[in-house]
């Protein structure tokens, strides 16, 4: 039972998804991420019109080479994971890219495209080369490279019960450890409340603004 109105709440792992689930999973991430959000709006060069499209390319991306788990609440999806074992994180191979985001790509403008392909990879290698998380722990991590909660039902514990449930079967993996991003402050905290540790933070600049990006793991 949750505090969400004392209902029961179930947390599995899609297995499948329809046009329909896959709209249903959407919708839940634009209710998630408000519009003023700095993060979405660097990734999106501040076309805030393409924000269900390059939803919809990340979880299809996590359909077919990651796992998407949910948190169902009163037969609602409140919650959802888009998790990817490392080295196939999100849009990493030329498979992921083709169920939508090099669509949503094409629809960037020159500067954000820019960003995208070189100034993004370049500021992400400058703290991959501090090696503050090291090429064995990357290669034993679960990755999320997204986690929300629809607004209605946030503060309730579906996001750390959905991450528990990935900790649970990550267990099951030797020497399992999972990992995860942020661009706040106030989920940094959330995060290693969580048992989380922050590893390492940079302020990523975009052509539009600029935001924080934080990485933070936790060992099972």
């Amino acid at each position: 039972m949750t505090a969400d109105n004392m209902v029961e709440r179930r947390v599995r792992l899609l297995q499948s998804a329809s046009e329909d689930d896959i709209g249903r999973l959407v919708d839940l991430m634009i209710d998630a991420f408000p519009d003023d959000d700095p993060t979405k709006i660097g990734l999106l060069g501040g076309k805030l019109e393409l924000k269900e499209e390059y939803f919809t390319a990340m979880v299809r991306a996590a359909l077919l080479e990651g796992d998407v788990w949910v948190v169902e609440v009163d037969n609602q999806w409140v919650s959802v994971g888009l998790w990817f074992k490392w080295p196939s994180i999100l849009f990493t191979t030329d498979a992921q890219r083709d169920l939508g985001y090099n669509e949503f790509f094409k629809k960037l403008s020159p500067e954000v495209q820019h960003w995208w392909t070189v100034e993004y990879e370049e500021q992400v290698d400058v703290w991959l080369k501090r090696k503050t998380i090291s090429n064995e722990e990357w290669g034993r991590m679960w990755y999320c490279s997204l986690l929300a909660t629809r607004s209605a039902h946030q503060g309730n514990g579906h996001a750390t019960a959905l991450v528990n449930r990935v900790l649970s079967e990550v267990h099951n993996q030797a020497n399992g450890m999972i990992g995860l991003g942020t661009g706040s402050e106030l989920n940094v905290a959330k995060y290693e409340a969580m048992g989380f540790r922050e590893r390492g933070h940079i302020t990523m600049h975009t052509p539009v603004n600029s935001f924080l990006c934080a990485w933070l793991t936790k060992d099972i």
